[in-house]
């Protein structure tokens, strides 16, 4: 089982990133203001004007840790990767799964099982710490929707299917999102999911999120050797690395 590794999130302005011996150095100012052993590094994160020094990128690229680089506000620019692993054979089989309905549909339902028993899990978490008696009984109710959405998703036979289900669901789960907010202010009331661009503050932080969780599942898949462009949830296009990220993600990080 491959271990867990942390990401190095670079968010100062005019930071420098250097190599030394083995470890990955923050300078700011003419001040190393900190030095991370390289082996518990998966990614580093650089917003910004961030400078990465050339010695950095080929130390990465030779201990395959992933180099990311963001706008200040959170905006993707691009990474660097090292040498691609794994074989052409495992990519080979990849796309001729992608392309097999007896594999794939097996493989989305499953995936998509998980995505709704954890929103469901979410919207129930939220309606036992809700003040509000009324909308933690809408949260329990939208539940229970999504619980029978997960029960069509096992005698749906076709990716089509599958993906209105899944359309279904989000509308569900992003329509008690600002009662799972909580919130008081205006500014971070949530109305509905908006991208490109985001509308308002809460849209921008989700955006934010999908970012650095697309990042992590690309390096994730190219680190074994597996073509991030080729996905089963949703259909190929141009220009898409990451097909079919989720709505949720977690990883541990180290903050400058």
């Amino acid at each position: 089982m491959p271990k867990l590794m942390n990401t190095l999130y670079v968010t100062t302005q005019g930071s420098y990133l250097f190599c030394e011996n083995e470890a990955i150095a923050v300078k700011i100012g003419g001040e190393v203001k900190v030095r991370l052993p390289a082996h518990t590094i998966e990614t580093v994160v650089c917003f910004g004007n961030t400078t990465v020094s050339t010695p950095l990128i080929a130390f990465c690229g030779e201990r395959g840790i992933g180099l990311v680089f963001l706008s200040e506000y959170g905006r993707f620019y691009g990474r660097v990767n090292g040498p691609v692993s794994g074989n052409v054979l495992l990519r080979r089989r990849q796309y001729k799964a992608s392309e097999d309905p007896t594999f794939s549909v097996p493989f989305i339902r499953g995936l998509l099982s998980g995505k709704l028993i954890n929103s469901r899990d979410m919207l129930l978490r939220s309606s036992r710490a809700h003040p509000d008696g009324e909308a933690a009984e809408k949260l329990k109710t939208d539940a229970a929707q999504l619980a029978e959405l997960g029960e069509q998703l096992q005698t749906a036979d076709c990716p089509e299917t599958l993906r209105g289900i899944e359309g279904v669901a989000a509308s569900v789960y992003f329509g008690q999102f600002d009662r799972m907010l909580k919130t008081k202010f205006d500014d971070l009331r949530f109305d509905v999911r908006s991208r490109q661009p985001p509308k308002n503050p809460v849209n921008a932080v989700l955006s934010f999120l999908y970012v650095l969780l697309a990042s992590d599942i690309q390096s994730a898949l190219e680190t074994v050797g597996l073509d991030p462009a080729v996905g089963f949830l949703h259909t190929m296009r141009p220009g898409e690395a990451v097909p079919g990220v989720g709505s949720h993600g977690g990883a541990s990080c180290a903050v400058v």
